[in-house]
């Protein structure tokens, strides 16, 4: 029986793998933009680091999906569109990037559903802690993929920007202080902290856009929105470090409902991209 239990497992994983590359195939035939771009960057991301947790500490590997596919999508969906306001002087070369950065929330979201539907939900999802060296091993894994791609793309000095880092922090302080003051530990609240600071990055982008075009000044206009855009990369690279530091506390990552805290960034991220870089309407465009 048992032998034939796990028979069936693989079938059924086999099954989902099929479902998963034909979807990626009718995604890849219909959506312009640089997909394998996206695929390459993004399986680098969540693969090795999926993996280091499940021999590490028997994590389960669709937990790891389900939690990094989105903000990871987001965050190199951010570091294209940081890229794309420093460099608009080709109209083909903006067209393609925006397509590109589209496809990294979308695949970034389409792992996480694998995730969702894969995870193991009926048993203990990690057999040990993390420990601290394990977990800075995976957050400077992070930060040389997160420098790798902005290196790719563009300068590292235009993803520093004092305002949007000073708006981390004070955000960052004014949620620890409070915490602290209500006697939370610092590890319950860190997610829920910088998904406020994603939030906030991608409301303050719109507003940006909005008065910058309002005001017809279209050279603020990319400024002011790269402020809220850094805002919001800090916001999820952070979610992704703080989701490591939950495996290094017993019970913690349970509690911390990484799921909805993942919604929440894509109500954000879609809510700031189609206000600012959305298409034409079918109204505007059979009216124009």
């Amino acid at each position: 029986m048992v032998d034939q239990s796990k028979k069936n497992k693989w079938v059924w994983l086999g099954l989902a793998f099929v479902g998963f590359v034909n979807l990626s195939f009718f995604a890849l035939d219909n959506i312009p933009g640089g997909s394998w771009t996206v695929i390459i960057w993004l399986m680098a991301a969540i693969a090795p680091l999926a993996i280091f947790l499940w021999l590490r500490t028997g994590f389960d590997p669709f937990q790891s999906a389900l939690v990094l596919g989105i903000p990871l999508g987001i965050s190199f969906s951010i570091i294209y569109l940081v890229s794309l306001l420093s460099n608009m002087s080709d109209p083909e070369a903006v067209a393609f990037a925006v397509a590109t950065a589209l496809w990294f929330p979308l695949l970034g979201g389409l792992v996480s559903i694998v995730g969702h539907f894969g995870a193991e939900r009926d048993r203990n999802v990690q057999r040990r802690r993390l420990t601290a060296q394990e977990c800075l091993a995976g957050t400077l894994y992070l930060f040389l993929l997160f420098f790798a791609a902005i290196e790719f793309n563009a300068e590292m000095g235009a993803f520093f920007d004092k305002t949007s880092m000073g708006i981390f922090l004070s955000i960052f302080s004014i949620g620890i202080g409070l915490a602290k003051l209500r006697g939370a530990s610092i590890g319950s609240v860190c997610v829920d902290i910088v998904v406020a600071i994603a939030l906030f990055g991608a409301a303050l982008s719109t507003i940006g856009w909005i008065v910058a075009s309002l005001n017809g000044d279209m050279k603020m206009a990319g400024p002011a929105m790269a402020i809220g855009l850094l805002t919001t990369l800090y916001g999820t690279v952070c979610f992704c470090l703080s989701f490591l530091y939950t495996l290094t506390v017993d019970g913690l990552y349970r509690s911390v409902n990484f799921p909805v805290k993942n919604w929440h960034l894509v109500e954000g991220f879609l809510f700031l991209f189609f206000m600012t870089l959305g298409p034409p309407t079918l109204f505007e465009l059979f009216n124009g």
